[in-house]
């Protein structure tokens, strides 16, 4: 049964341009769906977490990297927290 009020977990938006937004409090396992790849880290469990630890240092908002395949933009910063990315998806096979 289709439930039109269920939506995508809280912290997770698909934009037109096929990116996607994501929480920084967004869980590793909640994001995967929309990455395309599991990320994987035994320290944190967390996008914004796993993002500060791939990088190893503070970044800023609209710096760029690779998260293991994955491009993405730092959208936001609370203080050392990644509150958003704006990620691409990895394509499927």
């Amino acid at each position: 049964v289709h439930d039109e009020f269920k939506q995508a977990p809280s912290g997770a938006e698909v934009l037109p341009d096929g990116r996607v937004r994501l929480s920084g409090r967004l869980r590793l396992d909640e994001a995967a769906p929309f990455l395309g790849t599991h990320w994987h880290d035994d320290e944190n469990d967390t996008v914004g977490g796993h993002v500060l630890s791939a990088l190893g240092r503070i970044p800023s908002p609209g710096e760029t990297l690779d998260v293991d395949g994955v491009a993405v933009e730092v959208e936001a910063m609370d203080g050392s927290a990644v509150t958003s990315i704006l990620a691409t998806p990895v394509a499927a096979d």
